[in-house]
C-alpha cells in the first residue's frame, strides 16, 4: 500500500494504492479465459481506532492468456481517493481475493499537519 496526500483547500486529497502481486493468486479456467474476483476495503481510522470514511470496491478479472501473463509481470493495481482534515489517521486495507477465499491486510499510520 502507497498513501500519497495532496494539500488541497485547507484540507488533503489521499490517494490510497494497492498493488497486488498477480503471481501469487490462483485464477479459474473458464474454457482459455482465466477468472478472478478482487475485493478491496479501506478504512480510515481516527487515533484513536475509530471509524472516519471508507470505501469498498470489486474488480471482476475475465482475462485472456496473454493479460494474465502481463498481470503476472506488472501486478494488479487500484487507488482509492479519500479527502480528509489535518490529523492522525490509520488507514486499513483489506484485499480478498475470491478463487481461494484468502484475505490480505495491512495498516498504515498517516499524520496529515
Amino acid at each position: 500500500m502507497r498513501i500519497t496526500p495532496l494539500m488541497k483547500n485547507g484540507g488533503y486529497q489521499v490517494s490510497v494504492a494497492v498493488d497486488v502481486d498477480a503471481k501469487h493468486i490462483k485464477f479459474a479456467p473458464d474454457g482459455g479465459i482465466s477468472l478472478q474476483q478482487l475485493m478491496f476495503v479501506t478504512a480510515i481510522l481516527d487515533g484513536e481506532g475509530n471509524f472516519v470514511t471508507g470505501k469498498q470496491a470489486v474488480m471482476d478479472l475475465r482475462v485472456k492468456p496473454a493479460t494474465l501473463a502481463s498481470m503476472q509481470t506488472t501486478g494488479i493495481h487500484a487507488v482509492e481517493t479519500f479527502y480528509l482534515a489535518k490529523g492522525t489517521y490509520l488507514v486499513r486495507e483489506v484485499v480478498r481475493e475470491l478463487v481461494q477465499n484468502q484475505l490480505a491486510a495491512s495498516t498504515t499510520p498517516l499524520n496529515l499537519q
